[in-house]
């Protein structure tokens, strides 16, 4: 079953013990894989699991925390909207990127570089967040982003 839906590596802990590991496609335990989209559940767990412990406030703005973000189009917004995908941005727009693509990965796979980089093409991943334009209020429309 793994194999066929293409899962690389699998791993079942009980009680803080590996009781099942396996790895299939090429992988190993010591090779980095790519997280891609699931890095979202993973940093809404953590961010969950602060807000709970009174370690982290998700009504403080992005900006209270990254003194970069300050002045940006996602830095006022608050880490519960940020972590809802309900930032006031641009959805930019496709462009001549491969139709597959949604239009808010453009960005990242040329951050990435694994579509060419034009010139007005983010940098760094810094850079893909800082740069965004703002549209809209905060909280009012959902927008998959990877910012």
């Amino acid at each position: 079953v793994l194999s066929a839906l293409e899962i690389d590596a699998f791993m079942v802990l009980h009680h803080g013990k590996v009781v099942f590991e396996r790895y299939l496609h090429g992988m190993a335990p010591h090779l980095r894989h790519g997280s891609a989209s699931i890095s979202k559940s993973y940093l809404g767990i953590v961010a969950g699991i602060l807000a709970a412990q009174g370690v982290l406030d998700l009504a403080a703005t992005a900006e209270s925390h990254v003194p970069e973000m300050r002045g940006t189009a996602m830095g006022s917004a608050t880490l519960q909207q940020l972590l809802d995908m309900q930032a006031g941005i641009v959805r930019p727009d496709l462009g001549d990127r491969p139709s597959a693509l949604g239009a808010q990965d453009g960005g990242v796979f040329e951050v990435l570089g694994l579509l060419p980089r034009r010139p007005e093409s983010p940098t760094d991943f810094y850079d893909f967040v800082l740069k965004k334009p703002a549209a809209g209020r905060h909280g009012e429309r959902l927008y998959y982003d990877n910012g």
